[in-house]
């Protein structure tokens, strides 16, 4: 059986309430670190008066439990951010970093993703919302000329809620109403450029990594550049105008060998 079969049958045993329960978890105020540990306990709950040999119990718990992270991690940062063993910086980045669905990105340029009951205008980049851009000299949502272009200031927060909608979207089976239960989640741009409305709140221009890997995407162009890549791959058949970006050989070759996470 697979790991898709354990849970299928895990979930059988439960009443078909495992992603329900797991969901639940998220609501917990306490240490991220135990939820994992609370999603255990519910399953021996389950298990303990079933007719299973050892074996089976031990496949489903195993299955069940990496279920728990994928879930549980596309919200809590903490939760998925130390499952991936690594062994340099590239892979690290590509194992935890969060993307919207090509789904929502085509939506988007199609003007036919609903969105608190309304469709969203279509856009051709894919922006949530192209009026805004980021001035922090400004009060936010302040209007500013941009060029020949009247715009509206921010700092990031159009931005941020921008690509965790667009990521809660892109899986409605386990979709939250507040994106405040995005933890320890920083929304990164890819490509530097916040001045321009193109750019701001595109959404293949942004992307979810945890706190401590942030700073990664300001300051090193290979990373930059591996994430404009994936993004491009990602994307450009919603995006027809988009050119695939170019990479060094060095980062072609690193490319090919990264397994990046999937959330939808």
């Amino acid at each position: 059986m697979s790991y898709v079969s354990y849970v299928k049958a895990y979930d059988k045993l439960n009443g078909g309430n495992t992603v329900r329960d797991i969901m639940d978890l998220l609501d917990d105020k306490e240490d991220s670190k135990l939820l994992l540990d609370k999603a255990a306990d519910k399953f021996n709950e389950i298990v303990k008066d079933k007719t299973l040999q050892d074996k089976t119990i031990g496949n489903y718990k195993t299955a069940y439990l990496d279920f728990c992270r994928v879930v549980l991690g596309r919200y809590n940062a903490d939760i998925w951010f130390g499952n991936p063993k690594v062994d340099n910086i590239y892979k690290l980045v590509a194992e935890n970093a969060i993307f919207a669905s090509p789904e929502v990105v085509d939506q988007l340029t199609k003007g036919t993703l609903v969105f608190d009951g309304k469709e969203r205008p279509a856009d051709k980049y894919a922006c949530w919302d192209r009026q805004y851009v980021r001035d922090n000299s400004k009060r936010k949502g302040e209007e500013i000329l941009v060029g020949n272009k009247v715009c509206k200031a921010d700092d990031n927060t159009q931005a941020n809620h921008a690509i965790k909608y667009a990521v809660r979207e892109s899986c409605p089976e386990v979709k939250f109403k507040s994106i405040r239960l995005f933890k320890n989640y920083e929304s990164c741009h890819i490509v530097p450029k916040v001045n321009n409305m193109l750019y701001f709140t595109s959404i293949p221009n942004l992307v979810l990594l945890h706190r401590a890997l942030a700073g990664l995407t300001d300051y090193i162009k290979e990373i930059q550049d591996l994430l404009d890549y994936h993004a491009w791959n990602l994307y450009h058949s919603s995006i027809p105008s988009w050119e695939a970006p170019k990479l060094s050989p060095k980062l072609e070759k690193v490319y090919k060998e990264l397994k990046w996470r999937v959330n939808w």
